[in-house]
């Protein structure tokens, strides 16, 4: 598999083979271009690699290093979520949400609150809560 990482100054995004986990960091002030950069390589990356998309047990988006959120970065995770949402099926892809202050909190909470299938996405405060949830919603949700 080719492209499982991607790092800029602003992002350190890669995919866990062992624990089949998409880990996404975020650092700094988080804009719409920031965003728009990461959802093209994930698109690209699910492209080239089309196993990973049902291979992949959930998503880690870590804002514990983020400083700030431009307010034009809400609106354009969304379109980009949602053009993810429209080119695969997510909805069997937990997505924990990793913050560490309430600023934080409120950014994530509020941006989340926009897109679809809250059902499969958490605000956690730890690495541990995140792979917990992930684990927690396949137990719920996996049909076997």
């Amino acid at each position: 598999m080719s492209n499982l990482n991607f790092k800029t100054d602003s992002i350190d995004a890669y995919y866990d083979t062992e624990e089949k986990l998409l880990v996404v960091a975020y650092h700094g002030v988080l804009s719409a271009e920031i965003t728009s950069q990461f959802y093209g390589w994930l698109v690209s990356t699910m492209k080239e690699n089309p196993a990973l998309v049902s291979e992949a047990r959930g998503s880690i988006y870590d804002f514990r290093g983020v400083t700030d959120f431009q307010s034009s970065n809400i609106t354009t995770a969304r379109k980009e979520s949602t053009t993810v949402s429209q080119t695969v099926d997510v909805r069997d892809h937990p997505v924990a949400l990793l913050v560490e202050t309430i600023f934080q909190e409120r950014m994530v909470n509020s941006t989340m609150r926009l897109t679809q299938q809250l059902d499969r996405k958490r605000i956690v405060h730890s690495i541990e809560d995140a792979k917990a949830f992930i684990d927690e919603w396949h137990k719920e949700n996996d049909e076997e």
